[in-house]
């Protein structure tokens, strides 16, 4: 919809320059109890009615491509075209109105859009959208409506810098208590200035917004030189809230990690600090963004009233418990660490330095997301921004959607593309996603023959950051930067395996006659990637560096000796010997091709390199490298959480299925999982699988909403709906 179609005849409102969070305060009398507003603020907005906040979400609207933007790097010195759209929200406020005087307030932050003086420490192309700014309508009950227009005013809130990645500033001298209030006793409001309507569609989304989830009463550790440090816990996302006895300055800074004395580390400070001026004695905290933090510290003359954990409320739909604390650790790790990455309607690489929608991270963990969360609809948003972020040009898929300018690989992140929409496809049953990127693929597919040499994607050395293949192995940055692991052989696969998802794309959307284009091209990169990179005299696929046989031998390539050096090399370096990409795709075919005893013991490794070195150094969340450099929040690292539930509780859809149409119940036998418990909420019931094993012996309870069959140790047996007990 356009502007009119949402807004009538309301008006953009903004304030001064040099004013980045205003309130912007409008006065009204409701001719009846009953009216709906529709509100969109640029870039987050609070809205406040007679001395009341509307609605208890954090961070919306949601964050997208807002609408076009010359100043995106991508256009400015590339020229591409991308999609946009804007999200506003709607809210029933008759409970807000009362007789007579009404009035209202929107309390603008910059957010993702105007981003206010932050872009003094990031690089220079990554601009804001515009200035903040809201348009709102009110209809009532009776027809009537009350629109903004110049009629309302404006007078600068407490925010007066913010910046996503790091900090905020207050000063609470600017905090007008009675801000919404019909009867406001301040006297500095200045009438508002009309600005712009950018030319974007306007979408209203069920994307579950940002709440507050749990208050956390955080445990001091160590006090000195002013300040207390405090520790919540485990590494969230949210915010501090503190008060003070009288006037007084408070400065917190926030950090995944302390030194071994107590003290905030600064190697995970991430940038994040926060500044109050404090003036009277109320609750304070950061207004419009969040932080990602174990440990904390402050001022010492401020008393911590609580920790607000805070990010997509979506529930938690799975369960997975088994006699080996390992599993344990690394399937709630992953659960936290996912939670604490999903932000207004995105799915982050990290909550503090980057916070973006990378696509080489969110199309690997898609499933495995989808498998424990209630996030349909969450993901019915993302793919709309994935769509966005392709040039209508080119068919080039930007590395975050929304787009920043950011580092990453025309394959594994670009066919984010075709695999979000097809992994939605085989959770949910619903193609429409699918048919409707479809077209997008078909583009992708020609960028990537556009920017090929005889079936080699091109690498730029001046750029590598672009030409990323595999990420975070583990070894030093330089080969970081896939100097060992060649980009263009992981391109080259995900190509293959985006080929793969559009077959069977085309055949269930009726598109059978793109399918031999799409079968000759398969072929064509399975032989360039023989040709350039397989030894006939070793049956090695990029001298299997960084296991690098996994992905030859994952598209059906090289002979025996390429899956018995890829085992070899397991049984070698017994830890995970790979990056993101590398580490899914390894442990996926250790499973399915009968060494699950050697998919345990990487799963399990406490040596470097491994979940369990993480673990023994007392991380809470899956870090962004093995050797804990950086980010202490990546999710990307968590998608064989899938497995756990896949092949160690067994619970998985037989080849062909969409939307949990069959199921199938086949653990694997691995000695040392002797007792497991588990459930998935699949969109067709739950399935519940507890099992207790000797080396003779083994009894299964499978509770199910489902009909299917049931697998173990060469029996096979039909699955009832309800309860089934098992006993071998």
């Amino acid at each position: 919809m356009k502007f009119n179609e949402v807004f009538g005849n309301a008006k953009w409102v903004t304030c001064e320059e040099g004013c980045i969070s205003p309130y912007i305060r409008a006065e009204f009398e409701a001719p009846c109890k009953s009216a709906e507003i529709t509100l969109c603020g640029f870039g987050y907005a609070n809205l406040y009615i007679n001395g009341r906040r509307v609605g208890d979400e954090f961070f919306l609207p949601l964050n997208s491509c807002y609408h076009y933007n010359p100043n995106l790097l991508c256009v400015k010195n590339d020229g591409e075209e991308l999609g946009s759209r804007t999200y506003p929200v709607k809210y029933d406020i008759s409970d807000y109105l009362v007789d007579g005087k009404n009035a209202l307030c929107v309390h603008l932050g910059p957010g993702w859009y105007a981003h206010g003086d932050m872009q003094k420490q990031e690089d220079e192309w990554i601009k804001p959208y515009g200035v903040v700014k809201a348009a709102w309508r009110v209809v009532f009950g009776d027809g009537s409506e009350l629109v903004s227009d110049e009629s309302a005013v404006w007078a600068q809130s407490p925010l007066l810098s913010c910046n996503l990645y790091c900090c905020e500033i207050q000063d609470d001298a600017y905090y007008i208590p009675d801000a919404s209030e019909p009867e406001c006793a301040f006297t500095g409001w200045k009438p508002v200035k009309l600005t712009d309507v950018p030319d974007t569609d306007y979408y209203f989304s069920d994307c579950p917004p940002d709440r507050i989830i749990r208050n956390i009463i955080p445990k001091e550790i160590s006090r000195r030189d002013g300040h207390i440090t405090y520790d919540v816990g485990e590494n969230i996302t949210g915010r501090v809230v503190f008060t003070t006895d009288g006037p007084c300055g408070v400065g917190i800074r926030h950090s995944e990690n302390v030194t071994p004395e107590g003290e905030i580390d600064p190697k995970y400070h991430h940038w994040q600090w926060m500044k109050y001026e404090c003036r009277g004695v109320r609750e304070y905290s950061e207004m419009f963004k969040w932080s990602g933090f174990r440990y904390f510290e402050i001022s010492d003359c401020a008393k911590v009233l609580r920790v607000e954990e805070i990010h997509t409320d979506v529930a938690v739909t799975a369960a997975f418990e088994c006699n080996d604390d390992m599993l344990n650790w690394y399937h709630d790790a992953f659960v936290r660490t996912q939670l604490n990455n999903m932000h207004g309607g995105i799915p982050s690489d990290c909550p503090h330095m980057e916070r973006r929608g990378y696509t080489g991270d969110g199309e690997l963990t898609c499933e495995a997301v989808m498998n424990i969360l209630d996030c349909e609809n969450f993901y019915r948003k993302w793919m709309k921004d994935i769509s966005d972020c392709q040039d209508r040009k080119s068919g080039h898929v930007q590395h975050t959607a929304p787009y920043i300018p950011s580092g990453g690989g025309p394959g594994g992140w670009g066919c984010a593309i075709i695999e979000v929409p097809y992994q939605f496809w085989r959770q949910y049953g619903d193609i429409s996603p699918l048919a409707e990127m479809y077209p997008q693929a078909k583009k992708y597919f020609e960028y990537l023959d556009s920017v090929s040499t005889d079936g080699i994607m091109y690498v730029n050395p001046e750029d590598r950051m672009s030409w990323l293949g595999e990420w975070a192995v583990p070894i030093g940055w330089t080969e970081r930067m896939n100097v060992l692991l060649p980009p263009p052989y992981v391109t080259a696969y995900f190509y293959v395996r985006s080929l793969n998802r559009a077959i069977e794309a085309a055949k269930a959307l009726g598109k059978d006659e793109d399918i031999p284009a799409f079968e000759a091209k398969k072929r064509y990169m399975l032989d360039v990637i023989v040709k350039n990179y397989y030894d006939e005299a070793t049956g090695d696929f990029a001298e299997n560096t960084l296991f690098g046989n996994c992905y030859a031998v994952d598209l059906g390539l090289g002979d025996k000796r390429t899956w018995d050096n890829l085992v070899a090399a397991v049984e070698e370096k017994k830890c995970l010997y790979t990056g993101i990409f590398g580490t899914d795709i390894t442990l996926r075919l250790l499973f399915e091709r009968g060494r699950e005893d050697l998919a345990y013991m990487l799963m399990t490794s406490e040596k470097e390199n491994s979940f369990g070195w993480w673990r023994n150094h007392g991380m809470t969340t899956l870090c962004e490298h093995w050797d804990m450099d950086r980010s202490l929040d990546h999710p990307m690292f968590g998608s064989s959480d899938r497995y756990l539930f896949r092949y160690i509780l067994g619970i998985r859809q037989p080849e062909g299925s969409r939307g949990w149409e069959k199921l199938v119940v086949k653990p694997v036998d691995i000695p040392q999982v002797c007792k497991a418990s588990g459930h998935i909420d699949t969109p067709k019931g739950l399935v519940s699988v507890s099992f207790e094993k000797t080396e003779n012996n083994a009894a299964f309870i499978v509770e199910t909403d489902l009909e299917g069959e049931f697998e173990f140790r060469g029996m096979s047996m039909p699955l009832k709906r309800g309860r089934n007990i098992i006993i071998q």
